[in-house]
């Protein structure tokens, strides 16, 4: 076989012993050779990959590219892994880079090892949710290895609501009795006593946010770890039904809430205590949590009355009260709900309401109301410094009319400009609470309330109530949406707006995707109101 006159000095003397030395020595010498030009090749290639310009960076800068371009996908896959093997180099930066791997996995129980080897004394992040395909029982044990490890615990999220298996929760908590660095813990179960553990008895010092969903908590002042650093407090019982379940006495939890001074979000979840904070002492003076932003409350209507009524919360600016289903029996005191609010919240509201939104739900009693209030009086208006009232599944009368007369007697209505209107309004509420309101200039009616509000200015137009005030001063839009128009409302609508057409802001009706109109019915509007401009959305 000709050989290359360019070749190594080596390589070509191999070729000159050919038939000259036995085959198998030939064959030796050949191989040895081999072996060295691939490592003086695997030699050039490093050197190579060490003069591209990402590798001239220092390790601790690759290091952080590579954290970052793993953070995306890391949950999902473990794609980030195979950026350790893109060359030599990076390998020994992923490896040394301990920040990489104290994002702990749970899809392989066997990495999950490996990853905890490679952490040093990296602070850990832990994710563990059973609901993962390749949850198998190894993965108990990876558990326990990482809990024992709980000196290190910066974040910890736990998702037990897989329905196929279970993890030995307790079990693997109970070998955390402490996490001084703890800063994010969530738990998130099915009706597990897991907290009777002894599960971080001796603190949490740092804790930051806390949350936990489907946890039986049998001793409040045991088993949650709650610090005077903790910003977050979500419980939840995790139930849709009336389930009995522990909860914290009146004492207990307002004792605990004196303790948490930077706390800027609370969500309970038929939590609240029910025995009416009864034999305490400092109810003579409320509690007053000045730091708490938010506020989310999932009860009966009487025991967030009552929290309400001992807990004053002057500086929330989003506020969501529901009552589930199980608790919507009898009608419950919707004026008692109120004053508790109005007593716990008055500071924050008594520039009144900016923006009201009412919902019945449908074929039931239950109404979900939505109100932006102005805010603190002389304090800029914008949406960063809005404050919001929802409250949802309220069992009051069918019409609305009582919700909306509930509102105005313990907040001025006077600055409304939004309302929505999405349940049975009376034409009364229309004529009288409504009807002068001075800033409203936005109103959105669904269903038949439309008629009722036509009814209620049908006098207007009568002589003798031509002295009075014209309604809607500030009108610049009346919106009907997603609903059956009768044939009479076209009639009905322009007589209850015709003298109101004619005084300063122009407005328009605005007809969204309704049934019932025809391009009859739209042009007679528009030949009643034609000062008005009609628009009709949808059409066709």
């Amino acid at each position: 076989m000709p050989h290359d006159a360019m070749w190594s000095i080596p390589t070509q003397n191999l070729f000159e012993k050919t038939g000259n030395i036995p085959a198998e020595e030939h064959r030796t010498l050949i191989q040895r050779r081999v072996d060295e030009l691939k490592n003086e090749i695997c030699a050039l290639n490093s050197l190579h990959n060490s003069l591209s310009p990402i590798n001239r960076l220092p390790p601790e800068v690759l290091s952080d590219i590579i954290i970052q371009g793993s953070s995306q996908s890391r949950k999902e896959s473990l794609l980030w892994i195979r950026l350790s093997h893109i060359c030599k180099h990076w390998r020994e930066v992923a490896l040394d880079c301990a920040s990489l791997w104290s994002d702990i996995s749970f899809q392989n129980p066997t990495l999950t090892s490996v990853m905890l080897s490679r952490t040093k004394s990296a602070p850990l992040t832990v994710h563990i949710d059973t609901s993962f395909p390749q949850t198998t029982p190894r993965i108990n044990y990876a558990l326990s290895e990482v809990f024992s490890s709980g000196d290190r615990l910066q974040s910890l999220t736990v998702d037990d609501r897989g329905k196929k298996r279970r993890l030995q929760l307790r079990k693997a908590l109970s070998q955390c009795t402490t996490a001084p660095i703890l800063e994010d813990l969530r738990i998130i179960t099915r009706e597990d006593n897991c907290l009777n553990s002894g599960f971080l008895k001796d603190g949490a010092p740092s804790l930051v946010h806390l949350e936990l969903s489907g946890c039986i908590i049998s001793d409040w002042n045991a088993q949650v770890p709650l610090g005077a650093g903790l910003q977050i407090l979500d419980l939840s019982t995790g139930l849709n039904r009336t389930t009995f379940r522990p909860r914290p006495s009146g004492k207990d939890f307002l004792s605990s809430l004196r303790k948490l001074p930077l706390l800027h979000t609370l969500r309970l979840s038929l939590f609240l205590p029910n025995d009416r904070y009864t034999g305490h002492p400092a109810l003579l003076a409320p509690i007053v949590c000045r730091s708490l932003r938010t506020l989310d409350l999932h009860d009966s209507s009487l025991m967030i009355s009552n929290f309400l009524r001992v807990v004053h919360v002057p500086d929330v600016q989003n506020m969501k009260i529901h009552t589930p289903h199980h608790f919507r029996t009898g009608r419950p005191d919707f004026t008692e709900l109120l004053t508790a609010l109005h007593m716990s919240w008055k500071s924050l509201v008594d520039a009144g309401v900016r923006e009201l939104r009412l919902v019945r739900e449908p074929l039931t009693a239950f109404h979900d109301v939505w109100l932006e209030f102005n805010g603190p009086v002389g304090r800029h208006h914008s949406s960063e410094t809005a404050h919001t009232l929802d409250l949802t599944g309220l069992n009051v009368q069918v019409e609305a009319d009582t919700i909306i007369h509930g509102v105005s007697q313990y907040w001025t209505l006077e600055p409304l400009q939004i309302l929505d209107i999405d349940s049975i309004l009376v034409a009364e509420a229309w004529a009288t609470t409504l009807r002068d309101l001075p800033n409203l200039r936005h109103i959105t009616i669904v269903g038949v309330s439309m008629l009722n509000f036509c009814n209620a200015f049908d006098k207007e137009q009568e002589g003798a109530a031509l002295t009075q005030a014209v309604p809607f001063p500030a009108l610049e839009v009346i919106a009907l949406e997603e609903t059956m128009l009768p044939p009479e409302l076209f009639q009905k609508l322009p007589k209850a707006l015709f003298y109101r057409s004619f005084s300063p802001p122009a407005f328009k009706v605005v007809i969204s995707h309704c049934t019932g109109i025809t391009e009859d019915s739209y042009q007679l509007m528009g030949n009643i109101l034609p000062h008005v401009e009609v628009v009709w959305e949808g059409r066709g």
